[in-house]
């Protein structure tokens, strides 16, 4: 599968999120172009939907409210089910875990909402804070060199230099693999009915032995239920 056709899978599975969630058509999308402050916020919100969805999804749907009013972090939070579950891993940990810090940063006074910035806020970290978050954002892979227009950067400069598109970018494959993993989900569930449907269709179902014994009775005293016909009508 090529990037162009992989970005479009991506694409169609973050849109039929949405529409699961009830979200208007273009919300991800839209997301981008939004200040720095509404992008976190909304963004956080929407992973929290979308992880209650799917867990709530794979235990069941009876459990959906109480998915749904679990916090985000924490021992018994919706990143805590969805890991025990192995519906994210370890790299998605990370990143669920640097947008939730985001977050709380952004909710941190009224001051943040006119001052808050992406931009900003890498320039601010120390030496260590910018490798954790340059993980959080890209995981482990090498770095390595990317084309954009006319113009050749390492992975490292792109995501340093523009933090609010890395974001959304690794956004958009995580939901779209969050969906992804429902689909599949979906189609086992599917594949198991058919197939127990199948054996059971191929299978000839087992004899009653309760009839078994009454037909037994029947035969043996000449009437049903083992009840012998009356004197009287024994001809």
């Amino acid at each position: 599968m090529t990037d162009t056709n992989g970005k479009d899978a991506a694409d169609q599975a973050v849109a039929d999120l949405e529409r699961e969630l009830g979200l208007p058509k273009g919300f991800f999308n839209g997301l981008v172009h939004e200040d720095d402050w509404s992008f976190v916020i909304k963004l956080h919100a929407l992973f929290e939907s979308a992880l209650a969805f799917v867990v709530a999804h794979k235990l069941g749907e009876k459990v959906a409210g109480i998915i749904g009013r679990l916090d985000m972090n924490g021992q018994r939070g919706k990143v805590a089910f969805a890991r025990a579950l192995e519906i994210v891993g370890d790299d998605e940990v990370r990143f669920l875990a640097l947008l939730s810090s985001l977050r709380n940063r952004c909710v941190h006074g009224v001051r943040q909402t006119v001052e808050f910035s992406l931009p900003g806020y890498v320039e601010a970290l120390s030496r260590d804070e910018r490798k954790s978050f340059l993980r959080a954002v890209r995981g482990d892979e090498p770095d390595r060199r990317i084309t954009i227009g006319d113009k050749t950067v390492s992975h490292t400069q792109f995501v340093l230099e523009n933090p609010k598109l890395s974001i959304w970018l690794s956004s958009m494959w995580l939901l779209a693999a969050l969906y992804m993993l429902k689909e599949i989900e979906d189609h086992v569930r599917r594949r198991e009915r058919a197939l127990i449907e199948l054996a059971t269709l191929k299978t000839p179902p087992a004899p009653n032995p309760l009839l078994i014994a009454l037909s037994g009775k029947a035969g043996d005293s000449g009437g049903l239920m083992g009840f012998a016909a009356p004197d009287g009508d024994k001809g």
